[in-house]
């Protein structure tokens, strides 16, 4: 999410259309061209002087402080803890990295009443939700502080340590 100071807005706007983090948009173009040999980059001049190839939000991820104002904040997570936000016919809950880490990368769990699949990719920073039969679920890839602010009332995983198997 980027926030725009003088004008006080937010793109991309807070929500389920918001599909992923612009902040991730650097590690994205790498992972995208590793996935996608053929992906082109539209265009590097865009105006601003600036090097495309240093991600201009290095280090953010480590900062606790939050930079505008949100109404609820939550506790027991590093505020830019990542996870998988999903929800199903109004129940949500979010599926921290720390804790699916803690896991083999296929957590089968249930939230309102469905059952649904999480896949952990450790390697590349990425979660995704499917229901029992496959089929993708709408997620959102966020900030813990982000999650917990547009969903106070959101379930947690718990991750189990993996036994040797």
């Amino acid at each position: 999410m980027v926030a725009n100071r003088p004008a006080s807005d937010q793109w991309p706007p807070p929500g389920p259309a918001a599909r992923g983090c612009v902040r991730r948009a650097h590690h994205l173009a790498r992972l995208g061209r590793q996935c996608h040999p053929a992906t082109l980059v539209l265009s590097r001049d865009t105006g601003e002087v600036r090097d495309h190839d240093r991600n201009p939000y290095a280090g953010y991820e480590k900062q606790r402080a939050i930079l505008f104002p949100v109404r609820f904040r939550a506790h027991g997570y590093h505020p830019r803890e990542r996870v998988l936000g999903v929800e199903i016919d109004g129940h949500f809950k979010a599926y921290p990295f720390a804790e699916l880490a803690k896991g083999n990368g296929v957590v089968r769990d249930r939230l309102g009443g469905r059952t649904l699949l999480v896949r952990f990719d450790a390697r590349h920073l990425n979660a995704t939700a499917q229901d029992a039969d496959g089929k993708p679920l709408p997620g959102v890839l966020a900030f813990w502080f982000a999650w917990y602010a547009f969903h106070p009332e959101t379930l947690v995983y718990k991750g189990s340590v993996r036994k040797d198997e």
